[in-house]
């Protein structure tokens, strides 16, 4: 095994060298720099390094029985993004959805009856994981429905390096966990005198200032107050585009520092 210390993009956009996996072990698109390893510019730099019957494959956090909105958006933007590099992609349901893609049909499966007579056939030594548990974690009804959360998704959700479109869905699934009162059902109730009092408190101990939209405290009542902080205004303006389906369902209020 060979390491190397170097940007992984630079290092396929250089090499002349090709792979029979390529095989990426990174954390989910939280930020723009990791953004750019499930873009549609990165595959296609893969794609040109797989040998004949070359694989890519990556895992992205997911849910094994119950799928979201948001959720979906997610994985579809990903799914999405490989399908239009790749002929061939098959995802395998579980807590991570894992994504494995080739330009060579045929012999990719999630079937777990053909993955179990593979393992067998091959003599693969597999330490963590036996014949039994691939038909409960591949399980028919599990690949349905992963399947059915996916499909009949908003097109354009190719994410690209400037366009990253999984990095907003990644933003969106981590707000949940800090998700505001004002969000959903709740959104009518926001609107009520008290709501925007609370409202008004919370913006002046923000450290982010002003919500950049609109002075009316009552405004934020359509979605979660959300800061931003951004070292490079006119780039970030300048992409501002990409980010109008936010603008319509949060609140956004932007710092810049030198």
């Amino acid at each position: 095994m060979t390491f190397l210390l170097t940007d992984a993009r630079r290092f396929i956009r250089n090499t002349a060298e090709t792979y029979d996996a390529v095989l990426l072990n990174l954390p989910n698109p939280y930020t723009i720099l990791l953004n750019r390893y499930y873009t549609r510019e990165f595959f296609l730099e893969v794609k040109s390094r797989l040998k004949p019957g070359g694989v890519l494959s990556f895992a992205l956090p997911s849910s094994e029985n119950a799928i979201g909105d948001d959720l979906a958006g997610f994985l579809g933007s990903a799914s999405a993004t490989l399908s239009s590099v790749f002929a061939n992609i098959v995802l395998l349901p579980g807590d991570n959805c894992r994504f494995i893609a080739s330009n060579d049909g045929g012999f990719l499966t999630s079937d777990p009856a053909v993955l179990a007579e593979r393992v067998r056939d091959r003599r693969l030594n597999t330490g963590y994981v036996r014949e039994y548990y691939l038909p409960y974690q591949f399980s028919k009804e599990r690949r349905d429905y992963l399947s059915s959360r996916l499909e009949g998704l908003p097109p354009g959700n190719i994410n690209r390096d400037g366009r990253p479109v999984a990095f907003w869905f990644d933003f969106i699934l981590w707000s949940r966990h800090f998700a505001s009162p004002l969000h959903g059902r709740n959104a009518e109730a926001a609107r009520s005198p008290a709501a925007a009092a609370r409202i008004r408190r919370a913006r002046a101990v923000s450290p982010a200032g002003r919500d950049c939209r609109s002075k009316d405290p009552v405004r934020p009542a359509r979605g979660p107050f959300v800061p931003f902080f951004v070292s490079d205004f006119p780039a970030f303006r300048s992409s501002w585009r990409f980010f109008s389906p936010i603008r319509r369902s949060t609140a956004f209020s932007i710092r810049t520092w030198p």
